[in-house]
C-alpha cells in the first residue's frame, strides 16, 4: 500500500491506521492457527520509504508459514518558505544596480530535513531602474518545491556618468585622449568630483583628479585629459577607471579599456 505525507506534514512519516494496515488471515486443514505480525514501527509512524512487515501464521503441530506487506511512505510536502522584506538601491553612474542575495535573508524549513534555496534572477545580475521581482525557490530532497517573492527596487541615479578613451588602440610612446562625461539627473546642484585611474599589465596609478566642482540641476559636464604610453612600458591590455563622488561619498565607479601595442616601426628609405 502506498501512504502521502500530505500538505502540512510536520514529521517526516505518516502514520498509518490498523483500518488502513488491514487484517491477515490463514486456513489450516487441522485445527486453529494463531498470526503474528512484525515489523510495524512504533506508533503505527511510517517513515519516509517502503517498510516490509510480515505475518507468520502458525497451527497447532508448530507449522509455520508467512506472508508479507509493503507500506511505502512518499513525501509529498512542500518545504515552507518565508521570502525577506523587499530592498532598494541606488543605481550606479550607468544607470544599473546589481540584484542582492536574497537566500541569507530567507526562511526555509521542510518536515524531512534541509532545503535548497535558489533565486532568480541570481545575485549579481545587472539590472535597470525600476522594481524587479524575485522569486525564491525552495526545493526538498524528493524534489518538492515551495515558492517565495520579493522586490528589489532600483532607484534613478543622482550622477550619470561615463568614461571613454580614444583612440582605444595605440603604440608606445603615444597619448590617448581620456574624457569624462557627467550629467546631474537631480533638481538640487551637486558638489561633484572624480578619480581617474588606471591598471596596465605592470603598473597602475592615478592619472587626474577632476573637481571638485558645482553641477547644477539637470546640468551635464565633461573632463578631458590625456595618458601617454611610455616607451617603456608594457604592452597589453590597459583599464581606466572613473570613480564618482558626490561630496565625499563615492556612488559608483565606470571603465573602459585601452589596448597597447609594440611601437610601429618606421619603414626604411631606399
Amino acid at each position: 500500500m502506498t501512504v502521502n505525507t500530505d500538505a502540512g506534514a510536520t514529521t517526516c512519516g505518516a502514520v498509518v491506521t490498523e483500518t488502513q494496515l488491514g487484517t491477515a488471515s490463514a486456513t489450516d486443514n487441522a485445527g486453529t492457527v494463531s498470526i503474528q505480525r512484525s515489523g510495524v514501527p512504533s506508533g503505527n509512524a511510517f517513515p519516509i520509504g517502503t517498510t516490509t512487515i510480515t505475518y507468520t501464521a502458525t497451527d497447532d503441530a508448530g507449522n509455520t508459514a508467512t506472508a508479507s506487506q509493503t507500506v511505502t511512505v512518499i513525501d509529498n510536502t512542500a518545504p515552507t518558505i518565508s521570502a525577506p522584506a523587499p530592498t532598494s538601491a541606488s543605481a550606479d553612474g550607468t544607470g544599473h544596480a546589481t540584484i542582492p542575495n536574497v537566500i541569507a535573508g530567507t526562511t526555509a524549513s521542510d518536515n524531512c530535513g534541509p532545503v535548497t534555496v535558489t533565486q532568480s534572477p541570481l545575485a549579481g545580475t545587472v539590472v535597470g531602474t525600476g522594481a524587479h521581482t524575485i522569486t525564491i525557490t525552495a526545493t526538498d530532497a524528493a524534489g518538492n518545491t515551495s515558492t517565495a517573492t520579493t522586490t528589489f527596487t532600483v532607484n534613478g541615479a543622482r550622477l550619470i556618468f561615463s568614461l571613454t578613451v580614444s583612440p582605444d588602440t595605440v603604440s608606445l610612446n603615444k597619448t590617448t585622449k581620456i574624457e569624462t562625461n557627467y550629467t546631474n539627473t537631480t533638481n538640487e546642484r551637486l558638489m561633484v568630483s572624480f578619480v581617474i585611474r588606471y591598471v596596465g599589465p605592470c603598473e597602475s596609478g592615478v592619472i587626474d583628479n577632476i573637481g571638485p566642482g558645482h553641477l547644477n540641476a539637470g546640468q551635464t559636464k565633461n573632463a578631458n585629459t590625456t595618458f601617454h604610453v611610455e616607451k617603456t612600458a608594457c604592452t597589453g591590455l590597459y583599464v581606466f577607471t572613473a570613480e564618482a563622488y558626490i561630496g565625499n561619498a563615492l556612488v559608483g565607479t565606470a571603465t573602459t579599456q585601452l589596448t597597447v601595442s609594440p611601437e610601429q616601426l618606421k619603414g626604411n628609405k631606399h
